[in-house]
Protein backbone atom coordinates (compact mmCIF):
# COMPACT_ATOMS: atom_id res chain seq x y z
CA UNK A 1 0.00 0.00 0.00
CA UNK A 2 1.05 3.39 -1.05
CA UNK A 3 2.21 5.66 1.75
CA UNK A 4 2.87 8.81 -0.03
CA UNK A 5 -0.10 11.80 0.38
CA UNK A 6 0.02 14.47 -2.08
CA UNK A 7 -1.42 16.23 -5.16
CA UNK A 8 -1.50 14.33 -8.36
CA UNK A 9 -2.35 16.74 -11.45
CA UNK A 10 -3.50 14.92 -14.12
CA UNK A 11 -3.54 15.92 -18.11
CA UNK A 12 -4.86 13.71 -20.73
CA UNK A 13 -3.05 15.49 -23.87
CA UNK A 14 -4.81 13.46 -26.71
CA UNK A 15 -5.57 9.51 -27.72
CA UNK A 16 -5.19 7.37 -30.68
CA UNK A 17 -8.56 4.98 -30.44
CA UNK A 18 -8.83 1.80 -32.52
CA UNK A 19 -12.17 1.12 -31.22
CA UNK A 20 -15.07 3.16 -32.97
CA UNK A 21 -18.73 2.98 -31.38
CA UNK A 22 -20.09 5.32 -34.57
CA UNK A 23 -21.60 3.47 -37.27
CA UNK A 24 -22.10 6.69 -38.76
CA UNK A 25 -21.06 9.55 -38.26
CA UNK A 26 -17.47 10.86 -36.05
CA UNK A 27 -17.23 10.08 -32.48
CA UNK A 28 -17.00 12.75 -29.07
CA UNK A 29 -14.90 11.36 -26.92
CA UNK A 30 -14.18 12.48 -23.06
CA UNK A 31 -12.11 10.99 -20.77
CA UNK A 32 -12.83 10.23 -16.80
CA UNK A 33 -10.40 9.28 -14.28
CA UNK A 34 -10.99 7.87 -10.73
CA UNK A 35 -8.58 8.39 -7.98
CA UNK A 36 -10.66 6.66 -4.91
CA UNK A 37 -13.40 7.62 -4.53
CA UNK A 38 -12.87 11.44 -6.30
CA UNK A 39 -13.85 11.49 -9.95
CA UNK A 40 -13.40 14.19 -12.50
CA UNK A 41 -14.06 14.00 -16.39
CA UNK A 42 -12.35 16.22 -19.27
CA UNK A 43 -14.83 18.14 -21.97
CA UNK A 44 -16.04 16.66 -24.82
CA UNK A 45 -14.16 16.79 -28.12
CA UNK A 46 -16.87 17.13 -30.56
CA UNK A 47 -16.48 15.26 -33.54
CA UNK A 48 -13.16 14.39 -32.79
CA UNK A 49 -13.60 10.89 -33.66
CA UNK A 50 -10.27 8.36 -32.97
CA UNK A 51 -7.89 11.37 -32.54
CA UNK A 52 -9.38 13.84 -29.65
CA UNK A 53 -7.28 15.99 -28.04
CA UNK A 54 -8.11 17.96 -24.39
CA UNK A 55 -6.89 20.53 -22.45
CA UNK A 56 -7.75 19.67 -19.33
CA UNK A 57 -6.34 19.63 -15.80
CA UNK A 58 -7.78 17.32 -13.23
CA UNK A 59 -6.26 17.94 -10.08
CA UNK A 60 -6.59 14.88 -6.71
CA UNK A 61 -5.73 14.66 -3.28
CA UNK A 62 -4.04 11.44 -2.77
CA UNK A 63 -3.65 9.38 0.60
CA UNK A 64 -3.49 5.60 0.30
CA UNK A 65 -4.66 5.20 -3.25
CA UNK A 66 -2.29 2.53 -5.15
CA UNK A 67 -3.94 3.03 -8.34
CA UNK A 68 -6.14 4.92 -11.28
CA UNK A 69 -8.81 4.59 -13.07
CA UNK A 70 -8.61 5.61 -16.78
CA UNK A 71 -12.02 5.90 -19.12
CA UNK A 72 -12.37 7.11 -22.44
CA UNK A 73 -16.16 7.54 -23.38
CA UNK A 74 -18.39 8.34 -26.28
CA UNK A 75 -20.77 11.08 -25.76
CA UNK A 76 -24.53 10.49 -27.47
CA UNK A 77 -27.27 12.43 -27.14
CA UNK A 78 -30.27 10.47 -27.96
CA UNK A 79 -28.92 7.28 -26.15
CA UNK A 80 -26.55 6.43 -22.79
CA UNK A 81 -22.59 7.03 -23.80
CA UNK A 82 -20.41 3.97 -25.12
CA UNK A 83 -17.21 3.08 -23.46
CA UNK A 84 -14.38 3.40 -25.96
CA UNK A 85 -12.00 2.04 -23.74
CA UNK A 86 -10.55 1.48 -20.34
CA UNK A 87 -7.02 1.04 -18.11
CA UNK A 88 -5.61 1.23 -14.66
CA UNK A 89 -2.52 2.98 -14.16
CA UNK A 90 -0.23 2.16 -10.88
CA UNK A 91 0.28 4.91 -8.89
CA UNK A 92 3.90 4.01 -7.51
CA UNK A 93 5.25 4.23 -10.74
CA UNK A 94 3.51 7.93 -11.44
CA UNK A 95 5.33 9.02 -7.70
CA UNK A 96 8.64 7.57 -8.67
CA UNK A 97 9.05 10.47 -11.49
CA UNK A 98 8.29 14.32 -10.68
CA UNK A 99 6.99 14.64 -13.86
CA UNK A 100 5.55 11.97 -15.53
CA UNK A 101 4.25 11.89 -19.32
CA UNK A 102 3.77 8.82 -21.61
CA UNK A 103 1.68 6.74 -23.83
CA UNK A 104 -1.03 4.61 -21.60
CA UNK A 105 -2.86 1.57 -23.63
CA UNK A 106 -6.36 1.52 -23.73
CA UNK A 107 -8.56 -2.02 -23.59
CA UNK A 108 -12.04 -2.60 -24.51
CA UNK A 109 -13.56 -6.01 -23.03
CA UNK A 110 -10.26 -7.88 -23.40
CA UNK A 111 -9.25 -6.34 -26.90
CA UNK A 112 -7.09 -3.30 -27.43
CA UNK A 113 -9.27 0.00 -27.87
CA UNK A 114 -6.14 2.52 -28.23
CA UNK A 115 -3.76 4.62 -26.37
CA UNK A 116 -4.20 7.99 -24.60
CA UNK A 117 -1.29 10.28 -23.71
CA UNK A 118 -1.28 11.33 -19.86
CA UNK A 119 0.86 13.94 -18.06
CA UNK A 120 1.37 13.31 -14.62
CA UNK A 121 2.58 15.70 -11.90
CA UNK A 122 2.62 14.32 -8.09
CA UNK A 123 3.40 16.79 -5.43
CA UNK A 124 3.84 15.50 -1.75
CA UNK A 125 2.70 16.85 1.06
CA UNK A 126 5.43 19.30 2.55
CA UNK A 127 8.66 20.77 1.60
CA UNK A 128 10.22 18.31 -0.91
CA UNK A 129 13.92 17.84 -0.30
CA UNK A 130 16.78 18.66 -2.25
CA UNK A 131 17.99 16.10 -5.22
CA UNK A 132 21.72 16.29 -5.94
CA UNK A 133 22.30 20.00 -4.89
CA UNK A 134 19.04 21.26 -6.57
CA UNK A 135 16.97 23.76 -4.08
CA UNK A 136 14.02 22.75 -3.08
CA UNK A 137 12.03 25.24 -4.39
CA UNK A 138 13.06 24.12 -8.19
CA UNK A 139 10.18 22.17 -10.17
CA UNK A 140 10.95 19.46 -12.85
CA UNK A 141 9.15 19.45 -15.63
CA UNK A 142 9.80 17.51 -18.53
CA UNK A 143 13.81 17.94 -17.60
CA UNK A 144 13.59 21.44 -17.27
CA UNK A 145 13.89 23.18 -14.03
CA UNK A 146 11.35 26.25 -13.63
CA UNK A 147 11.40 28.20 -10.42
CA UNK A 148 7.88 28.65 -9.06
CA UNK A 149 6.49 32.26 -8.99
CA UNK A 150 7.37 34.46 -6.16
CA UNK A 151 5.22 35.12 -3.64
CA UNK A 152 3.61 38.72 -4.16
CA UNK A 153 5.08 41.97 -2.62
CA UNK A 154 3.89 42.58 0.85
CA UNK A 155 3.01 46.36 1.45
CA UNK A 156 3.97 47.03 5.16
CA UNK A 157 0.84 48.24 7.08
CA UNK A 158 0.39 52.28 6.58
CA UNK A 159 0.19 54.34 9.89
CA UNK A 160 -1.58 57.66 10.41
CA UNK A 161 -1.83 59.66 13.18
CA UNK A 162 -4.19 59.65 15.71
CA UNK A 163 -6.33 62.71 16.10
CA UNK A 164 -6.30 63.91 19.59
CA UNK A 165 -8.65 64.01 22.25
CA UNK A 166 -11.77 66.20 21.88
CA UNK A 167 -10.98 68.26 25.24
CA UNK A 168 -7.90 69.76 23.31
CA UNK A 169 -10.03 71.10 21.07
CA UNK A 170 -11.50 74.70 22.33
CA UNK A 171 -15.39 74.80 22.93
CA UNK A 172 -17.16 77.34 19.97
CA UNK A 173 -19.81 79.10 20.63
CA UNK A 174 -23.16 78.96 18.54
CA UNK A 175 -22.47 80.95 15.60
CA UNK A 176 -24.27 84.43 16.07
CA UNK A 177 -24.55 87.48 12.82
CA UNK A 178 -22.27 90.07 13.80
CA UNK A 179 -23.71 93.57 14.87
CA UNK A 180 -25.13 96.01 12.31
CA UNK A 181 -22.90 98.97 12.24
CA UNK A 182 -23.93 102.51 13.64
CA UNK A 183 -24.48 104.93 11.10
CA UNK A 184 -25.26 108.69 13.07
CA UNK A 185 -28.03 110.93 11.17
CA UNK A 186 -26.88 112.91 8.49
CA UNK A 187 -28.28 116.50 8.06
CA UNK A 188 -29.62 117.20 5.19
CA UNK A 189 -28.21 119.15 2.12
CA UNK A 190 -28.45 122.63 1.63
CA UNK A 191 -30.88 123.03 -1.31
CA UNK A 192 -29.07 125.60 -4.35
CA UNK A 193 -32.44 126.83 -4.89
CA UNK A 194 -36.20 127.36 -3.00
CA UNK A 195 -38.86 124.81 -4.16
CA UNK A 196 -40.52 128.41 -5.83
CA UNK A 197 -37.32 130.37 -6.59
CA UNK A 198 -38.34 133.64 -8.35
CA UNK A 199 -37.34 134.62 -11.91
CA UNK A 200 -35.37 137.64 -10.73
CA UNK A 201 -32.90 137.61 -7.53
CA UNK A 202 -30.64 140.26 -6.63
CA UNK A 203 -27.18 138.94 -5.33
CA UNK A 204 -27.28 141.96 -2.14
CA UNK A 205 -30.55 140.64 -1.14
CA UNK A 206 -29.61 137.13 -1.56
CA UNK A 207 -25.77 136.31 -1.95
CA UNK A 208 -26.54 132.37 -1.47
CA UNK A 209 -28.10 132.16 -4.64
CA UNK A 210 -27.39 132.77 -8.12
CA UNK A 211 -27.67 135.84 -10.05
CA UNK A 212 -29.66 135.82 -12.71
CA UNK A 213 -29.81 139.03 -15.36
CA UNK A 214 -33.54 139.65 -16.58
CA UNK A 215 -34.15 139.41 -19.68
CA UNK A 216 -34.50 142.71 -21.44
CA UNK A 217 -38.19 144.13 -22.41
CA UNK A 218 -39.01 146.03 -25.06
CA UNK A 219 -35.78 146.02 -27.25
CA UNK A 220 -36.17 146.58 -30.54
CA UNK A 221 -34.84 145.10 -33.61
CA UNK A 222 -31.97 146.23 -35.27
CA UNK A 223 -28.70 145.50 -37.04
CA UNK A 224 -25.24 146.15 -36.56
CA UNK A 225 -25.00 147.40 -40.10
CA UNK A 226 -27.45 148.85 -42.00
CA UNK A 227 -27.93 147.33 -45.31
CA UNK A 228 -26.62 149.32 -48.34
Amino acid sequence: MSTSSGTLIIRPICAKLTHDTETFGRMDPYCVITVGRQKHRTVVAKSAGKFPNWEDQLSYMKTNEDTMKIEVWDKDTASSDDLIGETTLALNTVISKSNYEEWVPLTYKGRKAGEIRLNIVFRPSGPPPSVHGIPANLVNMGGRQYAPMPAPYQYPPQTYPQAPPQSMYPTLSPMQPPPMPYYPPQAPYPQAYPQNPPSYLNPQQSPNYYYQQPPPQNVPNFYPYAPK
